[in-house]
């Protein structure tokens, strides 16, 4: 993303009656209520992240919260609006970013290596399939014996029960951050989304908040 890029985003904000201000590697604006973001959602790159409302002691924080929530948002390769509540559980993992790694590397810390890239990634199918084997097998082009052999390897290698709802949620929760964090470089298949974004992340009512970021921003460090 260029100056002129967060120069220009920065004159549109503020021709519509925006407080908007060059921040880093992106633009961030506040608004009062009522502010018209329909000119802007023309754009289909754009991703429009809305908070609660918002008194003036709270800005500072949900602005943060939206900043944590722009990335994962957009990883996940969703465009248009998008809400806090649509993205609870990667909040919880971007706001406690170390807590999240040891999670993911608690899961597939001994499945990284060459010869387990395959179980990793079994793993990480099972998890996106809520654990289904039919529809794993499915996902992977494999047979169902293959995808059981498989599931005892990971649980002999990693100690989890697969079985257990509380082993699932950790790797549902290392998955989760795997996909919407640029931090993780383990290999898990995620569909990431490369395109260069713009990402406005808002609040409603008292304070509004304009975000576009580079793609190459990694927020969560």
């Amino acid at each position: 993303m260029t100056t002129a890029d967060l120069t220009e985003l920065t004159v549109r904000l503020r021709a519509a009656g925006a407080l908007a201000f060059v921040e880093g590697v992106r633009v961030t604006g506040l608004t009062g209520p009522g502010f018209d973001w329909s000119p802007l959602l023309t754009d289909r790159q754009l991703l429009l992240a809305q908070g609660i409302e918002t008194e003036g002691a709270r800005v500072a924080a949900v602005v943060q919260d939206l900043r944590l929530l722009a990335t994962p948002a957009s990883w996940s390769g969703q465009r248009g609006r998008v809400r806090i509540e649509d993205f609870l559980p990667r909040l919880l993992l971007a706001n406690s970013p170390e807590i999240a790694d040891s999670v993911a590397r608690r899961v597939f810390g001994r499945l990284e290596d060459g010869e387990n890239g395959e179980l990793a990634t079994t793993l990480s199918s099972l998890a996106i399939n809520g654990f289904d084997n039919a529809s794993t097998s499915a996902a992977l082009h494999v047979h169902r014996n293959t995808l059981l052999y498989r599931t005892k390897q990971i649980e002999r290698l990693t100690g989890l029960n697969l079985r257990k709802d509380g082993d699932r949620g950790l790797v549902w929760l290392a998955v989760m951050w795997a996909q919407g964090s640029p931090r993780h470089g383990g290999p898990l298949p995620s569909e990431r989304c490369g395109r260069r974004l713009h990402q406005t992340p808002v609040t409603s009512s008292r304070a509004r908040s304009g975000i576009r970021t580079d793609d190459n921003e990694q927020p969560y460090r």
